[in-house]
């Protein structure tokens, strides 16, 4: 019979996740991309943001934290889930720019990223932690932050949002091949 310390075993499974993160992150990356992240990181942004019912409140939060940032926001309003997705997805693919992202809330933040991802070059992500939003950025090129209006508070939103605005985007994993 095993005696398995729970504890000790999460601690082991964290830092490899960590580990196998940082490496992933790190293994195309080149002084040539660092560079061409911290000219992009000073662009002006603009932010395209839409929710169903359930993500209302989150998503006009979060707009009112996006304004006092100085980042233009384009509001949507509130629609059914699936019609908030669309609009934001179909307004980020038609943008020639990386600048233009967006954000679109829903329940669970699930509905509203699946229509986004109907759109070609739209990477949308349900991100329920910073880490999350981490690595959808730097790995999958997330450019469209899904975020649930009822998991997530104001304030852990706006972490996240933060950490993923703040994230360039790197490189996929290796194991992942070449394309996000």
């Amino acid at each position: 019979k095993f005696k398995v310390d729970h504890i000790q075993s999460k601690r082991v499974l964290v830092n490899l996740l960590v580990t196998l993160t940082s490496n992933c992150q790190l293994h195309f990356q080149s002084s040539a991309e660092m560079a061409g992240a911290a000219s992009a990181a000073n662009q002006p942004l603009k932010i395209i943001a839409g929710a169903d019912a359930f993500g209302e409140s989150l998503k006009d939060a979060m707009v009112s934290h996006l304004r006092s940032l100085g980042i233009d926001v384009e509001d949507t309003g509130v629609n059914s889930y699936y019609s908030a997705g669309s609009e934001v997805g179909r307004r980020v693919s038609a943008s020639s720019s990386s600048d233009i992202r967006g954000l679109v809330c829903c329940g669970t933040g699930v509905g509203v990223a699946m229509f986004a991802n109907k759109f070609p070059g739209v990477y949308a992500a349900t991100c329920l932690t910073v880490e999350d939003a981490v690595n959808a950025r730097s790995i999958s090129n997330c450019n469209v932050l899904a975020l649930s209006g009822m998991k997530t508070s104001p304030e852990t939103a706006v972490e996240i949002f933060d950490a993923w605005i703040k994230t360039p985007f790197k490189s996929p994993c290796p194991a992942s091949g070449s394309e996000p």
